[in-house]
């Protein structure tokens, strides 16, 4: 890990982040200062109840006013206690992550006869005509500059040079409108503030890891928790593509749960998963079949996911993983023994499996007892010291 330094915050501040993944959502009052490490006072975590008789956008809607009450209700007044002062919250940022959020990285060029000036002007308008036609029912919540090339190279500081080519790489975030307003309506209702920031985690962490680890030039960031998986892959330095599959490590749970599984201890759940391989079908067929099925299909669509890259891409051998600590072991033991992802790597060299848990954070950001760890509130945290 690298210190702190590489991050800038003007002042002290008090902020909220919240968290909205695919099967949970997590908020937490943190506060941040330049040259110092976040600390986060206070923090709450509530699962989306994903039922036939709920929209998606209600489920979200209970879950985030549960989150909203505990923050007001639980969370402010822990934070008085500890800066000895009424709380006043300087600014909301909340990530939305895949299925709630959408993010796209697309192109623009423009070329010229005669050599034109690149501007912060030019660079706006390229970005306004990429996102000028937005798919119906969807917003963009926020756009980022990847890379700039000109006349054919990579260029970090481009104003003001002349060319006859530019070329622009732009990751955007879409939502749709029924979560940007729900989300919106909600948080704002709640605070009573519009200084609020809505963002797809994916850049987020980007951002942050690549500060974290600057000599990380090529990496993969793979977010396996919850009901979906998704892969940032980082070639250069640049964000150069996001995707995602539907299935996540909730589909192993409820596999090894419905297949005879009766613990709220979700550890215990991926220590089965583990075992099907080894235990005798004969002894246990229905277990086993069935959470080996699960934990093939789950495999399948991750190897499908990385082929896919790695046919436009030569796949950098360092990965980095969102994982919850009870599941470490497990995902670093299908990446370093599955046959199927020494086929896409070509290679019988171990990958470097690096898991984001909360251990990861510990040395970057304080949480306080009324707290528990968490690495999305520390990526946000860290996010905010930049900003």
């Amino acid at each position: 890990m690298y210190g702190l330094s590489l991050f800038g915050h003007r002042r002290k501040s008090t902020v909220v982040l919240i968290d909205v993944g695919s099967a949970s959502i997590s908020g937490a009052y943190a506060c941040v200062e330049k040259d110092c490490h976040p600390t986060i006072y206070y923090s709450t975590h509530v699962p989306i109840s994903l039922r036939d008789d709920l929209s998606p956008e209600d489920a979200v809607a209970q879950a985030l006013i549960k989150i909203t009450k505990d923050l007001l209700t639980i969370g402010a007044p822990i934070v008085s206690r500890y800066t000895n002062k009424e709380i006043h919250m300087d600014r909301i940022i909340i990530s939305i992550a895949a299925p709630w959020q959408d993010v796209r990285i697309q192109t623009r060029q423009k070329t010229e006869k005669k050599p034109f000036r690149f501007t912060k002007t030019v660079m706006d308008d390229m970005v306004m005509k990429i996102f000028a036609k937005t798919a119906h029912g969807r917003i963009i919540t926020n756009s980022m500059v990847v890379s700039i090339m000109l006349n054919g190279y990579v260029v970090t500081k481009p104003f003001g040079i002349k060319t006859k080519e530019a070329k622009m790489v732009v990751l955007g975030s879409y939502i749709t409108k029924e979560i940007a307003n729900c989300v919106t309506d909600i948080v704002t209702g709640a605070f009573h503030t519009d200084n609020i920031e809505i963002t797809a985690f994916a850049p987020i962490a980007y951002s942050v890891l690549c500060s974290l680890y600057p000599d990380e030039k090529n990496m993969l960031i793979i977010d396996i928790t919850g009901e979906m998986t998704d892969v940032v892959l980082i070639k250069n330095g640049l964000l150069v593509d996001i995707t995602h599959t539907k299935r996540g490590l909730n589909v192993l749970r409820r596999s090894a749960r419905d297949a005879g599984m009766r613990t709220t201890n979700s550890s215990e759940s991926f220590h089965a998963i583990e075992h099907a391989v080894l235990i005798d079908k004969d002894h246990n067929a229905q277990f086993t079949a069935r959470i080996q099925q699960a934990r093939a299909l789950w495999l399948q669509d991750i190897a499908h996911i990385l082929q896919t890259l790695n046919a436009r891409y030569v796949l950098p051998k360092v990965i980095f993983i969102l994982v919850d600590e009870d599941a470490v072991l497990f995902i670093k033991r299908q990446f370093d023994e599955e046959p199927i992802f020494k086929k896409i790597w070509l290679s019988s060299d171990p990958l470097s499996v690096i898991p984001l848990d909360a251990k990861r954070f510990s040395s970057l950001v304080t949480y306080k007892k009324e707290s528990h760890d968490d690495p999305f509130l520390s990526i946000l945290a860290l996010y905010a010291i930049r900003q």
